[in-house]
């Protein structure tokens, strides 16, 4: 369990903002950290009587720090889950964030000048597989599409704008209309 949250914590630190492990349980540092005090407090205690305990005492003694170690991320869970059950309990208020960030407060979520580029079209300067860069409004833009691949030098159209995130998709070639026989006359 705690090296699945390490892997995570490792996971949310690299930008990749992992909020939902297995069974739905929320990682965050401020769940994993306390754990991990813990668990070295116990190891430290467990190698300074390691030489001054019987086999048998020894292995009481590591049952005992695995069985603290339990109790106490029991404990944390339980504090977790009921802040996250009734916000506005107790402990739900200490937890968990109140404050918003609304548009009238001066917060946008999305860079200025992003969010009317909806319909707007541009062209790539890089293959987007699926992430890229085009050049829209004569700005070169971060843009992704919705998982194809695009070649570079391809025009493409904006489709949706979320926050920073921009969609795009390839613009259908058009065909190019033939120019009239001399017979059709």
């Amino acid at each position: 369990m705690l090296l699945l949250e390490i892997a995570l914590l490792l996971g949310y630190a690299h930008g990749m903002n992992i909020q939902r492990g297995a069974r739905g349980i929320v990682h965050h540092p401020l769940i994993l950290f306390p754990k991990i005090i813990v668990l070295v407090v116990i190891i430290l205690v467990l190698v300074a009587l390691h030489g001054s305990l019987s086999p048998g005492e020894f292995a009481v003694a590591v049952a005992l720090g695995a069985f603290v170690f339990v109790g106490f991320c029991v404990v944390l869970w339980y504090f977790v889950i009921k802040a996250l059950r009734d916000p506005t309990s107790r402990t739900g208020r200490a937890m968990v964030l109140r404050q918003q960030e609304r548009p009238e407060d001066g917060f946008h979520s999305a860079p200025g000048g992003v969010q009317p580029l909806a319909g707007e079209r541009g062209v790539t300067t890089s293959a987007l597989s699926p992430s890229g860069v085009a050049l829209m409004g004569g700005k070169r833009m971060s843009v992704v599409t919705s998982g194809e691949f695009v070649e570079r030098d391809t025009e493409v159209e904006v489709v949706e704008v979320h926050g920073s995130r921009i969609v795009v998709r390839q613009v259908a070639a058009q065909p190019e209309p033939e120019p009239p026989s001399a017979l059709g006359r």
